[in-house]
């Protein structure tokens, strides 16, 4: 698990929270506290097995993104293994994969945000990370056989509180 108070996601998540509406003088809405919520709750969770970096911003659409980059170095200096999980405002979220090495443009697959819905998401996530395609069962769901992923609100309602209890 990650220190949440000393981290400088969780430093980053605070200065997201702060955003204004048109932050970026595009008229992008300000991530809602709902979405940072959630980025906040899936940062509690142990980060995908060869995650070696990961980033959080702002979205043009509302909302935000985590990014984990993983697998080889290429040429250019980035990582070969671009994955994500983008959070709407409006409490959608979705799984990103690129391969950079094929020069395919990446995927995007809805997810639930809820407990087994984050838990299949990183779990998605560790295997793009390591290289590796993760299908779905015959019921067609992904499932996790050998680590439960928990999942609850961060905190309270209001902005305030999220800031008062330390982000």
């Amino acid at each position: 698990m990650t220190n949440l108070e000393s981290d400088p996601l969780t430093r980053k998540l605070e200065e997201l929270l702060l955003l204004p509406d048109d932050w970026n003088g595009q008229g992008a809405p300000a991530p809602s506290l709902d979405a940072i919520e959630m980025a906040r709750a899936i940062l509690t969770q142990e980060p995908p097995h060869g995650t070696m970096e990961t980033q959080i911003s702002a979205d043009v659409d509302g909302g935000l993104a985590l990014y984990f980059f993983g697998g080889n170095r290429m040429d250019d200096h980035g990582w070969r293994h671009q994955t994500g999980i983008l959070v709407s405002n409006d409490g959608e979220a979705c799984v990103y994969q690129k391969d950079r090495a094929t020069n395919l443009p990446g995927t995007f697959e809805d997810v639930e945000l809820s407990p087994s819905g984050i838990g299949c998401a990183l779990m998605l996530i560790q295997s793009r990370l390591q290289g590796r395609t993760c299908d779905r069962g015959s019921d067609g769901h992904r499932h996790q056989a050998d680590k439960s992923v928990s999942w609850a609100p961060a905190y309270g309602p209001t902005r305030d509180k999220w800031l008062e209890t330390g982000g």
